[in-house]
C-alpha cells in the first residue's frame, strides 16, 4: 500500500493549527459557531484573506503576447 506524504496546508480547515487552537479554547461553542456560519472556518484559517488577495490580482492579457498557430 502506498501512503502519499505531502506538506500540510497551514490553512487547512480540518487540521490547521488555528482550527485546533480554537477548538481547544472554545470546545463545542466553536463547533456550534461553525455549524451556524461555515464562513467561520475561512475566517479562523485566513482562507478568506487568501481568497481576497487572489481576487485582487489583475492580469492583463495583451493581444501581442498571444500565440497563434499557423
Amino acid at each position: 500500500m502506498i501512503h502519499p506524504i505531502v506538506k500540510r496546508f497551514e490553512r487547512c480547515v480540518a487540521c490547521g493549527d488555528s482550527i485546533a487552537d480554537q477548538y481547544q479554547q472554545n470546545g463545542w461553542k466553536f463547533v456550534r459557531d461553525v455549524m451556524n456560519s461555515p464562513k467561520r472556518l475561512e475566517e479562523v484559517t485566513g482562507l478568506d484573506e487568501l481568497q481576497d488577495s487572489v481576487d485582487a490580482i489583475d492580469i492583463d492579457f495583451d493581444d501581442d503576447e498571444s500565440v497563434v498557430s499557423n
